[in-house]
This record gives C-alpha cells, structure tokens and sequence, in this order.
C-alpha cells in the first residue's frame, strides 16, 4: 500500500494515523457503534473497513479547514466521520480515500442560552452535549432515539435527517438549528442560515454531505437538575454486540395505515432471519418547513412509520433478505419516498 505511506508523507505535520485491523484505535473509533469489533465498522456491524487506512483527527476548526485546504491541494480524497451511527456504510473510508474523525471538534459558546441559542462543534455527540445542557436547566427539544453513548454527532444528525419521537411536539430537527457554518473547498468557511434557500438542503440528504464544523441550536427549559449531587454520564448499554437496524418510511399522514400494513405484512416473510422489535408511527408536527430530501410537500405535518429489530446474524444472505423485504416499491403517486439515511439500503458491491 505505497499510497499510505505517500499520504502520511506528505501530512506528516497532522499527526496522522495508520489504522491496522487490530489496532486498538478502532474501538475507540467504534465506541458508539460496537468497541468491541476490531476493525471499523458502523452501527449497522455489516459493513467493515478490513484494510489500512490514514487516520487523522483535527482538534479545532482551524486545524480542519487547513487539513482541507492540504487535501485539496494533493487531491488525496477524504471520508468524515463522527460517531458512525449510520446504517449505510458512509462513515467508513473508501479505497484512497483518508479518514477525517470529527470527535474532538467540541467547542461550545453557551454565551447566548438566556437568548434560547447556543453554538456547538459538530462534534457532540448528541446525547452527551444534551447531558451537559440538562446539567443547566435546558436541553435540545429534538435528540436521537435511543441512549447512552449510541448517538449520532450534530453533524451526523443534521446529515442523516434530523428525526426522532420527539419530533412528535417538536417537528424536525432542521426547526431548532439557527445556523451551520460549513467550509467548501475553494470557498471557505460559511454560515448557512435557517433562512437562506439552500438550508433544507443539508438535511437527510447524505448524496451531498457538506463539511459541518458547527451549528447554533435552540435549547428550552427544563426540569432543573439538583446540582448538589453528583452528575455522572450514563453508562453504556450493555450489548452493542446486538444493535438494532432499521427501516423508516415517511408519507401523508391518510396513508400511514396502509404504509403500517405493508411493513407488517413484509416483516412476516423475514422472521427466520431477526427479532423484531417494534413497528413504529407517528405524526410529524409544527415544522416550519420539511426539508426536501426527506418529504417533498407544502404541508407542515407529515408521518414517520417504520421497523426495527434485531438480526439473527449479519451475514450476506440475512441482511440482504431483509433490506430486500423492506424495500416495499411505494408507489410514488401516493406520496411514499424512503429516504437514504434511515433505509437500510443494502449494496454487496461495497468492498471496502
């Protein structure tokens, strides 16, 4: 692999990395996914990363846009990643291609909050920095399902859609994001905000993944936290061995109980191959406006039904007998669209 060594050449002065499988770094790489795999992986511990790979995780945004720009420069390709809490392998670096770790870009401005706004690296994870605010009195009106460490980062959340129950009161993520500052090569840093045209664009659309280094986001009030004791992050659920995966669709809301009949009609031809979980809906509400990649309509409500469960194994045959079960052809005429990030869309052509 004479490219790695060329690559670490030339970005000797970022401290960079050669990730074997084995190496220790992977588990801290995977802790939100499975730490106890010993390559990398994503949270859906189908897709692997089984080669070498170049390493490199920028501690501030300076340090990332000057990494970017020496990219750019030797047109050495490269892979973000946060948390890789995705399904769909987009956290784990192709063939050439050098992983950019996002974790440590974790500043964090609360000068604002008695404005209801603070500015936070697209770092976070979620859960962690939602810890953090509940700690104060306020927390994120919208965080991902799920608990404990298994959390997308902001970015990763801003990419992947931005959707979880709480969206129930509070719509969509994308209502609670003031601004993201991204950097485009060529162009540099800017700051995107929730009123320029292009905003909805960032989100749940993983086709265009932008370089997110941070957003300003709403926080509210909570129930107060009795600081007197000690505050402690929550542990870590016991069996990441055993993740969940899911299938989610969006539709009108008059079409959410055929959409709920035809996932479960297609979860009882696939049940010698998982657990399942749940069969999930609810009502999307209050958004200001639905960002395009997840729903193209005018309306300010929509509905969220979905699957999720367990599989027996997560070899070949089982997860492609699942990903081809839940694929559903919705007609689109009806309003069904099944967007990227939170259809476990399987491709065996992945090698990575």
């Amino acid at each position: 692999m004479k490219y790695l060594s060329q690559q670490f050449k030339h970005l000797a002065d970022f401290k960079p990395t050669i990730i074997s499988p084995g190496d220790p770094l992977n588990s801290q790489l995977n802790l939100s996914c499975n730490p106890e795999c010993s390559v990398l992986t994503d949270f859906s511990q189908y897709y692997k990363k089984t080669n070498k790979f170049l390493l490199l995780t920028p501690s501030s945004e300076k340090e990332m846009v000057e990494l970017i720009i020496r990219l750019s420069k030797l047109k050495i390709e490269y892979r973000l990643r946060g948390n890789g809490h995705s399904l769909n392998s987009l956290s784990l670096p192709r063939h050439d291609e050098v992983l950019i770790s996002t974790i440590n870009l974790k500043q964090l401005d609360l000068s604002n909050h008695n404005l209801g706004y603070i500015e936070a690296g697209s770092g976070w994870s979620l859960h962690e920095l939602n810890f953090l605010l509940r700690s104060k009195g306020y927390e994120l009106p919208v965080v991902s399902d799920g608990s404990d460490l298994g959390s997308p980062t902001i970015a990763g959340f801003i990419v992947g859609g931005g959707i979880s129950s709480a969206s129930l009161i509070h719509g969509g993520f994308w209502n609670h994001v003031k601004s993201v500052t991204i950097y485009i090569p060529g162009k540099g840093k800017h700051k995107l905000l929730s009123s320029d045209k292009d905003f909805g664009l960032i989100f749940g659309n993983p086709s265009r993944i932008p370089t997110i280094m941070s957003a300003e986001l709403r926080i509210i009030k909570t129930s107060p936290i009795d600081l007197s004791r000690n505050i402690l992050m929550p542990e870590q659920h016991n069996s990441l061995r055993d993740n969940p995966i899911w299938f989610t669709y969006y539709c009108y809301c008059d079409d959410t109980c055929l959409l709920y009949e035809k996932i479960a009609r297609a979860n009882q031809t696939v049940l010698n191959y998982w657990n399942p979980i749940e069969i999930f809906e609810y009502t999307i509400s209050n958004n200001k406006f639905i960002p395009p990649s997840i729903f193209d309509t005018d309306l300010s409500t929509f509905s969220r039904v979905g699957i999720w469960g367990v599989p027996f194994n997560r070899q070949v045959e089982t997860m492609s007998k699942l990903s081809s079960a839940f694929s559903l052809d919705m007609p689109i005429d009806i309003g069904f669209r099944q967007p990227l990030r939170v259809n476990f869309n399987f491709s065996i052509k992945y090698l990575l």
